[in-house]
């Protein structure tokens, strides 16, 4: 709950931008899927959150519930930062998760449970983090990646 506060005032106190624009401090309430997420903010608005340069298997499809999981184990009910510039073509707002200084976009590609993707305006040293951390993924066989099907050609990140 501290660091939570401390978040929150911190946002306040030298204001609501980030690298990539923007920031947003709240906590999450609803992990729908292993790349969309639901914070509230400190103004107890409802944001729906994307995060970006990942895409995350869709629930129902193998590794989905896998990956919702593990999202939600990693920020349910926590406070978080995102840092973010735009929105998407459903409205909801592209950004990079942060929850204890960890980037938590990466953390699902490092656990095999998304890929990178790369069409969503990350810089460049996001990118080349984003497509090692998958490649090492790969290479371990984590999550997704023990599915000899995933790694087919058609399974290569865009």
């Amino acid at each position: 709950m501290q660091a939570g506060k401390i978040i929150c005032c911190l946002v306040l106190l030298f204001g609501a931008t980030s690298a990539l624009g923007l920031s947003l401090a709240g906590r999450v309430l609803r992990v729908t899927s292993g790349d969309q997420l639901t914070i509230m903010d400190t103004g107890n608005v409802l944001h729906t959150v994307r995060l970006a340069g990942i895409q995350a298997p869709q629930v129902g499809r193998p590794f989905g519930a896998d990956a919702r999981t593990h999202l939600r184990t990693l920020l349910l009910g926590r406070f978080t930062l995102v840092d973010y510039e735009r929105r998407d073509s459903a409205k909801r707002i592209l950004g990079k998760v942060t929850y204890g200084g960890a980037d938590v976009n990466l953390r699902q590609i490092q656990a095999g449970l998304a890929r990178f993707r790369a069409d969503h305006g990350l810089n460049d040293r996001e990118r080349r983090r984003y497509l090692q951390a998958e490649k090492k993924a790969r290479e371990a066989g984590q999550g997704m990646w023990r599915d000899s099907i995933s790694r087919m050609p058609g399974g290569q990140p865009r």
